[in-house]
């Protein structure tokens, strides 16, 4: 939310529990699509702070953050997950696409565009990544692995 709350909510609207992330714009979240050791959900947030947060979620109630937050001297506006959920793309105003493992370790730079990247995607089926910046751009990178 814009006052840096992130609600989760069951599937009939109730809500679940509420994490203060900060009390800056919490701008893009995104839920790990798989589930590793435990039963638990991985939720990867990023908000006008310019930092990014993790969380481990139980039940959807029990929310405890995974270490620290990562200042990433920038805005974050975009995550998204690659189908595995071993690793996550992120974009924002720096103005480049990143790649990360779902522990929030920085793995290198993707690619750089010329405006603020509002909107970034994992294509399901492949290693694309595509970006949508400011300006109208819409580039596509594929990624090696």
């Amino acid at each position: 939310m814009f006052n840096g709350t992130i609600l989760l909510r069951d599937k009939n609207g109730a809500e679940l529990t509420t994490i203060q992330k900060s009390a800056d714009p919490v701008w893009t979240l995104q839920f790990c699509p798989q589930k590793f050791d435990t039963n638990d959900n991985i939720l990867v947030a990023g908000g006008w702070d310019s930092k990014l947060s993790l969380y481990t979620v139980s039940g959807g109630k029990t929310v405890k953050q995974i270490g620290t937050d990562k200042d990433l001297g920038f805005d974050p506006c975009s995550i998204s997950f690659y189908p595995t959920g071993e690793y996550f793309v992120m974009a924002g105003s720096d103005r480049e696409v990143t790649l990360w493992n779902k522990e929030g370790v920085k793995l290198g730079k993707i690619g750089s565009l010329n405006d603020w990247i509002w909107s970034v995607c994992v294509h399901p089926g492949t290693n694309s990544v595509f970006a949508a910046t400011n300006s109208g751009d819409l580039v596509s990178f594929n990624v090696e692995f």
